[in-house]
């Protein structure tokens, strides 16, 4: 699994990642620490400008990974549609 994952890694890095679902077997890599480093809530949602109170809505939500951290930011709503 650890190869496939640094293979899409650097296919993104290159510009060539065909973007497919992530299948569930594989939820657990969405929560490494590595992920807040590289893409964390603070960098992910400060690039939107959200400001609280806000409405929000993750389409395909994974684990909630961000969903989450918006609604403690305070946004009014973090819908789910999967």
């Amino acid at each position: 699994m650890a190869k496939s994952v640094l293979r899409a890694w650097w296919d993104r890095l290159r510009g060539r990642l065909e973007p497919e679902p992530c299948p569930f077997s594989k939820a657990a890599w969405l929560e490494l620490r590595l992920r807040a480093w590289v893409a964390g809530p603070d960098r992910v949602l400060g690039a939107f400008g959200m400001a609280s109170g806000e409405q929000v809505l993750e389409i395909g939500p994974g684990t909630g990974y961000y969903s989450l951290e918006a609604a403690r930011r305070g946004h009014e709503r973090a819908a789910h549609l999967s």
